[in-house]
């Protein structure tokens, strides 16, 4: 995974009100936090924060290295993934995120998107192809985790399923999602259209009961 780096300072101003203020200059109040150490508050500024979301889609596995301005003007680093970003509903502007410190020789869980490649025989044989999901869980040093994981549909036939333990194995990652996980699945057309009419009539005498 790329790392990027992104300026902060320390914050000691805390509060809604002192929030407020430094968002009408362009910046964004965050925080670090980790397994043992104290909270952190910072701040970022906006139009870089969102340069690096437009440019990874506001990917939460992606690594920054925050260069950090502390009070005292000692300068540090941490390394960090967004772990929860809130946007305003309104103006759609960054107004506070979450990151996490990460400590590089250990292990993180998190979830990487699935990419769905070729085409599957049973679609060509005139099935439905589902998609029962489009992340997966995964357990990985940080600089391994995969931008995407990609799964192959060119073997998957009418009533047929690839699950999770069908992805291949990897030596960078370790997928944590349970085995029997489906992740895509092909319905023949007529299973597809037996299922909402036999949901339909299990209703009608439960309508005719009620009259």
């Amino acid at each position: 995974m790329k790392r990027e780096q992104l300026a902060a300072k320390e914050r000691l101003t805390l509060g809604k009100n002192a929030s407020k203020q430094i968002r009408k200059q362009g910046i964004v109040p965050a925080v670090i936090y980790g397994q043992q150490m104290t909270p952190v508050h910072i701040t970022v500024d906006v139009r870089e924060i969102s340069r690096l979301y437009r440019l990874h889609g506001a990917n939460k596995n992606l690594m920054i290295s925050l260069s950090i301005e502390s009070a005292a003007g000692k300068p540090r680093e941490e390394v960090v993934i967004s772990r929860d970003i809130k946007i305003n509903a309104l103006t759609r502007q960054i107004e506070h995120i979450d990151f996490f410190k990460l400590d590089l020789s250990k292990p993180i869980r998190t979830e990487v998107p699935l990419h769905f490649v070729g085409v599957s025989p049973g679609v060509k044989k005139g099935g439905t192809l589902f998609h029962k999901t489009d992340r997966i869980k995964i357990s990985s040093l940080p600089e391994n985790v995969p931008d995407f994981i990609e799964v192959n549909l060119s073997s998957l036939d009418i009533d047929q399923s690839l699950k999770a333990k069908d992805l291949p194995s990897s030596d960078l990652y370790q997928i944590t999602a349970t085995p029997d996980d489906i992740l895509a699945y092909v319905e023949s057309v007529k299973a597809a259209v037996e299922e909402p009419a036999a949901a339909g009539a299990a209703t009608a005498p439960a309508a005719e009961a009620k009259k």
